[in-house]
């Protein structure tokens, strides 16, 4: 149970780093500092997903005021230059992450609680306020910030802000702009009062320090005050595209604690206090998109390379909890979008940077597929499915108009539209594609042994070629990228040098000097550098990452621990990696209460940076928390 007490709450510059996230299943992500302070322009109240992807910031923040006759007493904190007004945070008592986002203000002996239930598989949240000690009722006035923009925007003021704020005794009706969402507020008969103005200047600290628009105005349309009874709830219900009855609030809590309760337990598995955080948090990236598909989200509350990240943190999500209807409802949305799309920078238009080039997206899909099948032994899907997908992705590689096939059989990028360097093989997207064609004649054997047999000889073949030519010089391991014409070996090491060593399927024909380059430069107790600390270019400090335009260069990103444990696993057998889930305990607490952070600077003591959460490092510890610490057999 994470639990926050007052002496902490009531320091502004240690809370306001804290920070809850909750998601609704649907694309809606919600979440603060944990004094509700918005630090980041991706906090919201209320959010509703976007087309084709995103989200949209309805409402961005509450202004409440809890009064008594002549006193009153704020709940809300904003930060703007220069000054923090109000400071509610000065009367919190509490705040607790489980089973949601709950707090308790102190006004003298008065308690006041309050606590934010996303309503799963609907854009709807329920606010419960219960008024504690009180000798007689109390007013709460609640003052709704909107914003109405992209989750990555700020909305600055403007006269003509539309306040198309229609009251009745049960809902608030709000659709400021005829093409964007229209989002209700269900109430228990509150006294309306309709204003139209504007806050000012609320400071964004997170996004000041990453040097990003930091400043928003926000619109106010009007207040809704409701009575608290001593002892008894009352609920505000705000959803989108149509209304929810505030009657419905007990319901909905309720359907949820239960939710979340079963999400929580793994059939055969003892309850493990690690295990159980990290199925709590990998529930947030799990959701169903606007076409009925299901997806991962890359990051909390924001996060780019949505297939990239999924597929890597797909085994630990689903595969690890034995979710496999859902794993199975996630490849066939992979497949649907791949023959939709057809081309690596189409598929993957969000490419990370110093980590990956889009034309090793669609190659994860195979290790996808392979984890699928060695957990389920689905052989109906593995064959009617998963088989003629591979077989089409493995087309596109050897004929496709964004990657060529050497002679030697090695992928060639730098045919994709808009590709500014000359045509070269990259390491990483060798060890992928020699994975590739090794999985597909796994699946191909049983039903036709002579295309199985082709793609295996098509592979040893790439295999002896690529150690000649990717065999480093300079050092231990292998090199980046090599390009043909004319001849250059890039000997730069990279967090990607362990997929020649770590994926199921091992390239490297020496893979201990793989795997001792790696631990000697770029490994870390919360990842991989993404690039070496001798390296004239390396960026130990995060600034890498966390200033626009994005290049990992030296930033650890924690997913990697993931293949190299593999890689460790392959040569050494089972690997020490207890440390690991320590470091991660520690993390879980410190900014992104619960989650895993994305990103750590690449020099010690190795601090958070950049993302809150990200799917991709919170799917591969599941991963290998269930293989190594829970010992579960169907996980690879």
């Amino acid at each position: 149970m994470t639990m926050i007490g007052p002496d902490q709450l009531r320091h502004y510059a240690t809370a306001s780093v804290l920070e809850w996230v909750e998601a609704d299943g649907v694309g809606g992500v919600i979440g603060s500092s944990i004094i509700n302070a918005n630090t980041r322009k991706q906090h919201a109240l209320f959010t509703v997903a976007a087309e084709p992807k995103g989200r949209i910031v309805c409402v961005s923040n509450l202004q409440e005021t809890l009064a008594d006759g002549r006193l009153a007493y704020d709940l809300s904190t904003n930060a703007y230059f220069g000054a923090i007004h109000p400071c509610g945070f000065q009367s919190l008592e509490s705040f607790r992450l489980e089973p949601w986002p709950s707090w308790t203000y102190r006004f003298d002996a008065i308690l006041l609680e309050k606590q934010i239930v996303p309503v799963h598989g609907e854009h709807a949240i329920v606010i419960e306020y219960t008024l504690r000690h009180a000798q007689h009722p109390m007013t709460l006035t609640v003052r709704p910030l909107l914003a109405f923009r992209d989750f990555n925007g700020i909305r600055v003021e403007r006269g003509s802000f539309p306040n198309h704020w229609t009251a009745t005794r049960e809902f608030i009706e709000c659709r400021p702009f005829e093409e964007g969402p229209t989002i209700y507020i269900a109430h228990p008969n509150a006294r309306i009062e309709t204003i139209g103005l504007w806050y000012r200047g609320f400071l964004y600290e997170r996004d000041r320090e990453s040097r990003l628009d930091c400043i928003e105005d926000l619109y106010h349309p009007g207040s809704l005050e409701l009575t608290l009874e001593p002892d008894e709830a009352s609920a505000l219900i705000l959803s989108s595209p149509s209304p929810r009855s505030v009657s419905l609030a007990r319901e909905y809590r309720e359907s949820e604690k239960r939710r979340r309760e079963s999400l929580i337990r793994t059939p055969g598995v003892p309850r493990d206090p690690l295990w159980t955080a990290l199925l709590r948090t990998a529930d947030a990236f799990i959701y169903e998109r606007r076409d009925g598909v299901l997806g991962i989200l890359p990051g909390l509350p924001w996060g780019e390379g949505e297939r990239y990240r999924g597929l890597i943190a797909f085994a630990g999500l689903l595969l690890a909890p034995k979710r496999f209807d859902l794993a199975r409802q996630y490849l066939e949305g992979v497949a649907a979008d791949w023959r939709a799309l057809h081309a690596p920078s189409r598929f993957e238009p969000e490419p990370a940077v110093g980590q990956m080039h889009p034309a090793d997206v669609p190659l994860w899909i195979f290790i996808a597929a392979w984890r699928y099948w060695k957990a389920t032994g689905d052989k109906a899907f593995r064959d009617d499915v998963l088989t003629p997908l591979l077989e089409d992705i493995a087309q596109y590689y050897t004929e496709g108009e964004e990657t060529r096939c050497t002679p030697q059989g090695l992928v060639e990028v730098g045919y994709e539209p808009g590709a500014d360097y000359a045509p070269l093989a990259p390491l990483g997207t060798n060890a992928l594609w020699y994975n590739a064609q090794r999985i597909l004649a796994a699946f191909l054997a049983e039903r036709d042994s002579a295309k199985a047999e082709t793609w295996n000889d098509r592979a040893e073949k790439m295999r002896v070629e690529f150690n000649v030519l990717f065999a480093c010089e300079m050092r231990p391991g292998l090199a980046d990228s090599v390009t043909r014409e004319p001849f250059v070996r890039d000997e730069t090491l990279r967090a990607s040098q362990i997929l020649a060593a770590g994926l199921p399927f091992v390239l490297a024909e020496r893979p201990e000097a793989v795997l001792e380059c790696v631990t000697r430069d770029l490994y870390t107790p919360v990842g991989l550098r993404t690039l070496s600390p001798h390296d004239a270019r390396y960026v130990g400090d995060g600034t890498d990452i966390r200033f626009l335009p994005k290049c990992w260069s030296g930033s650890v990103d924690p997913f990697w621990l993931g293949c190299y444990w593999d890689a460790v696993s392959h040569l050494k057998g089972l690997g020490d990696v207890a440390t690991v889930f320590a470091a991660f305990e520690t993390d879980r607490k410190t900014r992104g209460l619960g989650h895993i952070s994305g990103a750590f600077t690449g020099d010690p003591p190795h601090q958070p940076c950049d993302y809150i959460a990200s799917a991709a490092p919170i799917g591969e510890i599941m991963r290998l928390y269930a293989r190594e610490a829970l010992q579960f057999t169907h996980v690879v």
